[in-house]
């Protein structure tokens, strides 16, 4: 789990995020409208503070909507922030309407997404990693299909849920919203685990090396015995008799390792497992011998 990115800071960063023009307002404050339920409530104390504090101003919103915000106590006890939106000059005129109308236009869609993820979005932390989840109303869906779709990431959709599991896309969605703090601590995130992944595949890999030169190591100590008790010790050639005697007399080493006891220039692991070849097949063969002479 990501420790370092709760979310608090995650939503305290959105809460934070600069705004660069009028554009971007308008468009962050309807893709917040957009992610409300029935456009008018949220759970989410800090939507209500970027709304009001950084966006409804600048937006011009102002000029044709007077915005009240409200909170209400739910049946399950939990705070419910609501919304309303009345039109200054048509008292009939539907906000959710021009809401959809709006955004079907719309071009800037990083800063509607930016507002939609910080009402209707979240990033989920598991034990074994994350995931991206938006969620649409179906009024909505259809608009913020289109907006997904344009940003070309790859995005899984169930019913009314967009939601994002690979890493890139994550940090990429992430920092075209603005939020490059909880971008880059992913990013740290997937550097670490990959070390970490790196460290146990490497010590696995060392396992199994060890694993393989102990059991080829026994196998060749009970192959040297068998030499010796079938008495062909002294048949065999002097650079099988010597790898036999090292064998006997170094039985932990690896078969690199081996090949620099041995008496003479140091030979590589490859000659090595071909000398105890040579061995194998000639005890094999001195078996067979004994098995048609009827061990005489």
């Amino acid at each position: 789990m990501l420790k370092e990115l709760s979310q608090d800071l995650l939503f305290d960063e959105w809460l934070s995020c600069a705004v660069k023009n009028k554009s971007e307002a308008l468009a962050e404050c309807f893709g917040i409208f957009a992610g409300l339920k029935n456009f008018s409530a949220t759970r989410r104390l800090k939507t209500a503070r970027r709304l009001k504090l950084k966006l409804w101003d600048l937006s011009g919103l102002e000029k044709n909507w007077s915005l009240k915000i409200f909170t209400s106590i739910t049946q399950n006890k939990k705070t419910l922030v609501n919304f309303k939106l009345t039109h200054k000059n048509n008292l009939y005129h539907d906000f959710s309407e021009e809401l959809i109308k709006y955004s079907n236009r719309l071009k800037n869609y990083w800063s509607w997404l930016r507002g939609f993820f910080g009402s209707a979005g979240n990033l989920y932390f598991l034990k074994s990693g994350y995931y991206l989840s938006l969620n649409a109303s179906p009024e909505i869906f259809n608009v913020a299909a289109k907006f997904i779709n344009k940003t070309n990431l790859n995005w899984s959709t169930r019913k009314n849920q967009f939601t994002l599991r690979n890493h890139e896309n994550i940090v990429t969605f992430m920092s075209n919203i603005n939020l490059s703090s909880a971008a880059l601590k992913l990013e740290d995130k997937a550097v670490i685990s990959e070390l970490k992944n790196n460290a146990n595949r490497l010590s696995n890999f060392e396992a199994a090396n060890i694993k393989r030169s102990v059991q080829a190591a026994v196998k060749q100590v009970e192959l040297a015995r068998a030499v010796i008790e079938n008495d062909l010790l002294k048949i065999l050639p002097d650079d099988l008799k010597n790898l036999v005697m090292a064998r006997l007399k170094y039985p932990d080493l690896n078969l690199s390792e081996l090949g620099g006891k041995i008496n003479e220039a140091k030979i590589s692991k490859t000659a090595v497992q071909y000398r105890w070849t040579k061995i194998k097949k000639c005890l094999e063969q001195n078996q067979f011998n004994k098995s048609q002479t009827g061990g005489h």
